[in-house]
This record gives structure tokens, C-alpha cells and sequence, in this order.
């Protein structure tokens, strides 16, 4: 699967936060795209996909559950204070509006708040690195993430004609994650097996909501 390379030390911590810091100026950027496009890279950030891949890989490259879930918060955690302090500064520079600087600290509190309780979560998708049917339940979780979100932003394309790029993005790491979290015959089908339920469940339960479209 992947070899581990992030360890319980201040230097790994640190090289995590960098990471999450640039995902987080990455996006704001990306903001100057135009929005109403078939691309949609304004709107990158704005879809879990990235999100769930990147963190999917810093899980695996830990060397156990502790260190998963501290990378996982670390980096959500610092991605979330990068982007919306990096948008305030865009706002107040850019833009000559003050405005954003108290939404600026209640959002940074609540994407803290959810940063933790992702790494809570870190600890335990770790477990997917094992053999038998309770690991198999955890390497499924991003890869039917990955699938339900496809599947929204594809209808988007359809009836909107946006997230094109995301779209392609989680097609394509669903695929990558499957053959890479999955080391032989065995660990692919107990996998699938959660994948087909899972995303299944969720997707008829959107549509049911009239909410299968991404806006």
C-alpha cells in the first residue's frame, strides 16, 4: 500500500501543516477563476473530493492510528486558518471590504471544530490497512465518498453544465484509491462489497431530497 513516512515527531507535524497551509492559499486562488464555467475551478475547494483524497494519502503514509489522527486534524486544521485568513486578506486588500473578518473567525472556529472531528475519524480509516471485513468497511469510506460526490457533480455537468474538473477528479481517484488501498483479490471484493451499499444508500437518499444536483 503505502510505505509509512509520517512518524510522531515535530518535524513530520510540521512538514503536515506546510501541506494543509499551501492546500489552503492553493484554493483561495483558485477563487480569481471565473465561477459560471463548465470548469468550475473557483468552486475547487467547495467539493469534498480534494479533500478526501489528500487526507486518504497523509492516513495511510502514518505509522499508527495516534499519528494518523493528528495529521488528519493538522492538516484540515491548518488548510481551513490558511484559506479564510488568506481570503480576509484578499477581501480587505483586493476588494477594500471589512466585512469578511467576522465571518472570517466564526467560520475558521467551525471548520476547527469539524477538523477534529475528522481526525477522530482519521484514527479509525487507519484500520483500512489491515486484512478482513472491518478494515475492508474503512478503506470503502473515501473511495464511496469519492463516488457520491461523482455522482452529484456529473448531474451538475448534465443539467448545469459546472464541476466538470471535479467531476473528472473524483472519477478518477475513486479508481486510483480501489487498486491502491486494495493490495490483492481479496481485500478489492470485501471492499467492493461495502462500496456498492454504501453508495448506493446515500445517493437514493439525495435524490429523494432533490438535492442529486450540485449548484
Amino acid at each position: 500500500m503505502f510505505e509509512h513516512k509520517l512518524m510522531n515527531s515535530a518535524k513530520s507535524y510540521w512538514l503536515v501543516a506546510g501541506l494543509g497551509f499551501a492546500a489552503g492559499v492553493l484554493t483561495v486562488l483558485l477563487d480569481f477563476f471565473p465561477p459560471d464555467t463548465l470548469w468550475t475551478w473557483s468552486s475547487f475547494s467547495g467539493c469534498f473530493g480534494f479533500w478526501i483524497v489528500t487526507t486518504t494519502i497523509l492516513i495511510f503514509l502514518s505509522d499508527s492510528r495516534k499519528v494518523a489522527g493528528w495529521n488528519a486534524f493538522i492538516y484540515l486544521s491548518s488548510m481551513s486558518i490558511a484559506f479564510y485568513l488568506s481570503k480576509a486578506v484578499v477581501y480587505k486588500f483586493v476588494y477594500s471590504a471589512s466585512q469578511f473578518e467576522l465571518e472570517f473567525l466564526s467560520l475558521t472556529a467551525f471548520w476547527l471544530a469539524a477538523s477534529a472531528i475528522c481526525g477522530l475519524s482519521a484514527s479509525f480509516v487507519w484500520i483500512g490497512q489491515g486484512e478482513g471485513w472491518w478494515p475492508a468497511f474503512w478503506r470503502a469510506l473515501p473511495i464511496a465518498g469519492l463516488i457520491i460526490e461523482a455522482t452529484k457533480l456529473v448531474a451538475s455537468v448534465i443539467v448545469n453544465q459546472k464541476y466538470l474538473a471535479q467531476a473528472i477528479f473524483d472519477i478518477v481517484f475513486a479508481f486510483v484509491l480501489f487498486f491502491v488501498l486494495n493490495k490483492n483479490r481479496s481485500q478489492k471484493s470485501r471492499t467492493f462489497v461495502f462500496i456498492v451499499p454504501i453508495s448506493a444508500l446515500v445517493i437514493f437518499l439525495v435524490y429523494k431530497t432533490g438535492t442529486l444536483v450540485q449548484y
